[in-house]
C-alpha cells in the first residue's frame, strides 16, 4: 500500500485540484487507494516509473484513471527502441577464419547451383 500512497502523493502534486476533486472525502480516498492497490498488485516499480514518464510526456492536464494508468504501466514498449537500434549486434554469419576453405565452399555451392 506504500506504493499507492506515493502514487497518490505524486498525482496530487502533478495534477493538483484535478486529482483531489476525484476523491473529495477521506472515505473515498481510502476506497480509491484500495482499488488502486488491487489493480496494481502485479505491477512492478519500473513499470510505475515508466507510467509516470508517459504521463509527463502526454502533456495531459487531467489525471489518468486506474485503467489508463495501468495501460501506461503495462503497454509493451516495443515501439520504444530504448537505444537498442544503436547497439552493435552480432553478425548472423561470422567471417570465415580460413579464406581458402571459404573459397572452396563457395566454389562447391556455385557448382551445386
Amino acid at each position: 500500500m506504500q506504493a499507492v500512497d506515493q502514487i497518490f502523493l505524486s498525482m496530487g502534486s502533478m495534477f493538483g485540484s484535478s486529482w483531489a476533486s476525484q476523491y473529495p472525502t477521506e472515505h473515498l480516498v481510502a476506497l480509491a487507494k484500495k482499488e488502486w492497490a488491487s489493480g496494481l498488485s502485479d505491477v512492478e516499480l519500473p513499470q510505475i516509473k515508466l507510467a509516470f514518464d508517459r504521463i509527463k510526456r502526454s502533456g495531459s492536464s487531467f489525471p489518468p484513471s486506474l485503467p489508463k494508468f495501468l495501460s501506461y504501466c503495462k503497454a509493451d514498449a516495443d515501439w520504444e527502441h530504448r537505444g537498442q537500434a544503436y547497439k552493435l549486434h552480432q553478425r548472423a554469419l561470422p567471417k570465415p577464419v580460413n579464406r581458402t576453405a571459404g573459397r572452396a565452399a563457395l566454389q562447391g555451392l556455385k557448382a551445386a547451383l
